[in-house]
């Protein structure tokens, strides 16, 4: 489905997720991470949120989306003017039934700062009336506004509600930069690890010191933990009877360290263990709250929101992580605002997201991007990667974290070999066809040498077809070869185009497009179209999507006619009630027309714009933006 809005700075996050879910990437799991630093009032947050898709080839993927905020001093107790939003903002409607029946609503963003709300009942005449403050209650941290029983100032149907409030510090701030990241699976459980690095604050795993007489040691947590180990001066102890050699035991019904010889006075006492986490589910989402982070961060950093993150719940091989900035800015307090507009758009499906963002231009071009994001499946023809997702994106150069040797971000070692990536200076794919884990890999697309172009140099069709000509985005691997292509998305040169600029692709009856769609193997039933094959003018999808039948789409396996599959329009994918025998050959002829919509990255680094990362930089991508409905051609007398 193709998507092209305006969100608020502030509420990007949440129509991502919106759009996300209702386009087949369900919210599987949510949690804030918290710390503290000591000796200050400054609450630091990062926003996790984790998506899952079950895809057309029934793999099921996940990523995950991250975006810090808070570290603000004061804690909340100094009036910020400059903050304040107004009743005049879109961010100022209260949101709730409005009914005259229904008398709890909720601020778009809070925690709200005490003291400062002033609430305002837009009458049916266009009247404006301010509410007394003693007609309602408000709970600050929450964001819930409730009139009293009775009061006269409930609004009624046709009345708008909107009040002038400041957020506190701690709420949610507008997002200059996304993080994004995948991992093979997920438990909800929470390793607390130690860490002897002083700046790390490392508040859950530090007992007392030894004193040379306490032999028993309580682990001070609500939560049923498994797992624990022992270590003393950062030398990791042996579990057991002390005949065994060990050096204490652990009894897991009251969580204590019992040892057989007190440690020294000054003996630095840690442990290492497995908190199980429990969280609210509510439609299918699991709600984990607050965990706090094993580590010290700067929320203004992603790189840094990372550390923080791979910290609190227990990922296994989590991704490298990729970084996505909508401005070159690092503090965009003065230029936008809360309720200030960023453009998205792209196509999203249950196999991948393509999207672009954008903030509002008009405080100077040069100071907002065209950031592009690809997440999800790569189209193949055969043989399919292990974990078939792949993440790409744009961002500027300080927020990419630099890979390293070794390199660890919280809890994990993200260093899978000397081409690691993560999707900002190439294409990240999860798990290759051998098995190699968020690989480096790079495009290929049919192109001329850019060392050719000259003044004349444009995007124009050729004299001797009459057509323009691009290509699709080829995956490249240097050791593995070609490995498939991004789906819905096709090369442009950026001559003699603009952003956002259309194009059209057309295949009628008299010239339909017929494909090789893939190779069977005796077991393989899901294969794939390029494009998706246009329906009769008036076809209601919404009526009948799965009984609607295309104007034409003929399957063939070895040459030979088959109506044996079903076919989603959505995913193009072609699934076969019986697997073709291995080594047959299937075909597919269609006709379509489509319109794709061309941008072109500008950000500081993506794969789409390094020289050593594609053919011809930077290159611009057209994006399916809709199949067109087409009236099958009236046969010639």
């Amino acid at each position: 489905m193709f998507i092209d809005k305006l969100s608020t700075m502030q509420e990007l996050p949440d129509y991502l997720t919106k759009d996300f879910r209702e386009n087949g990437w369900g919210l599987y799991i949510k949690y804030r991470v918290w710390r503290k630093p000591r000796g200050t009032t400054e609450d630091r947050f990062a926003d996790v949120r984790i998506f899952r898709s079950v895809g057309s080839d029934k793999q099921i993927r996940y990523f995950g989306m991250v975006f810090g905020y808070g570290g603000d001093k004061n804690g909340g107790s100094v009036l910020n003017t400059e903050d304040t939003i107004s009743r005049h903002s879109s961010l100022a409607v209260l949101q709730g039934a409005i009914d005259g029946v229904n008398s709890s609503f909720t601020f778009k963003v809070f925690p709200v700062l005490r003291d400062s709300v002033f609430v305002y009942i837009y009458r049916a005449d266009g009247t404006e009336v301010e509410v007394p403050s003693t007609e309602y209650t408000i709970n600050y941290d929450e964001g819930t506004l409730v009139f009293n029983a009775g009061s006269a100032y409930i609004p009624q149907t046709g009345e708008a509600l909107r009040a002038t409030y400041i957020p506190s510090p701690i709420a949610p701030k507008p997002v200059k930069r996304l993080g994004f990241f995948t991992f093979d699976d997920v438990r909800l459980e929470r390793l607390v690890v130690p860490s002897f690095d002083p700046n790390d604050e490392d508040n859950e795993s530090v007992l007392p010191d030894g004193d040379g007489i306490t032999t028993d040691y309580v682990i001070n947590t609500t939560y049923q933990i498994k797992g624990v180990t022992v270590y003393l001066n950062g030398i990791k102890q042996k579990e057991g009877a002390a005949a065994d050699g060990g050096s204490y035991t652990f009894n897991p019904a009251t969580k204590t360290i019992h040892f057989h010889t007190a440690p020294a006075p000054g003996v630095d006492v840690r442990v290492e263990y497995i908190k199980i986490l429990t969280g609210t589910e509510l439609d299918g989402v699991i709600d984990l709250g607050d965990l706090e982070a094993g580590r010290n961060f700067d929320p203004n950093d992603i790189k840094s929101v990372f550390k923080a993150v791979y910290s609190t719940l227990y990922f296994l091989r989590p991704s490298f992580p990729t970084t996505l900035s909508v401005t070159p800015l690092d503090n965009v307090s003065n230029t936008w605002r809360r309720d200030s507009g960023i453009f998205y758009w792209g196509n999203i499906n249950k196999d991948r997201i393509i999207l672009f963002m954008r903030p509002d231009p008009s405080v100077g071009p040069e100071e907002t991007y065209f950031a592009p994001l690809y997440i999800g499946r790569l189209r193949t023809t055969k043989n399919s990667p292990r974990r078939n997702l792949v993440i790409a994106a744009g961002t500027r150069k300080q927020d990419i974290p630099t890979y390293a040797k070794g390199m660890k971000i919280g809890y994990y070692i993200v260093d899978y070999g000397p081409n690691t990536t993560g999707g900002n200076d190439g294409i990240q794919l999860q798990q290759t066809y051998g098995g190699v884990n968020y690989n480096r890999h790079y495009m290929a697309f049919i192109t001329h040498d850019k060392a050719i172009d000259n003044g004349e140099a444009r995007l124009n069709p050729s004299v001797y077809s009459g057509k323009y000509h691009i290509s699709p985005f080829y995956i490249v691997h240097p050791n593995d070869g070609f490995v498939g292509t991004l789906d819905d998305v096709f090369a442009v040169h950026p001559k003699n185009i603009a952003q956002l600029d259309e194009l059209e692709i057309e295949y009628r009856e008299n010239n339909p497009l017929k494909e090789e769609i893939g190779v069977g193997d005796g077991s393989r039933k899901v294969f794939w179209l390029t494009h998706s094959p246009s329906y009769p003018d008036g076809t209601d999808f919404t009526a009948n999507p799965f009984t609607a039948q295309p104007i034409k789409l003929v399957v063939e396996v070895n040459c030979v006619q088959t109506t044996d599959f079903t076919f989603d329009y959505e995913t193009k994918a072609i699934t076969f009630n019986t697997a073709p025998p291995a080594g047959a050959i299937i075909h597919a002829e269609y006709v379509f027309k489509q319109v794709y919509r061309f941008t072109l990255p500008d950000t500081e680094v993506s794969p789409w714009q390094l020289e050593d990362g594609v053919p011809y930089a930077p290159i611009g991508l057209a994006i399916l933006k809709e199949t067109k409905t087409l009236a099958p051609l009236t046969p010639t007398p």
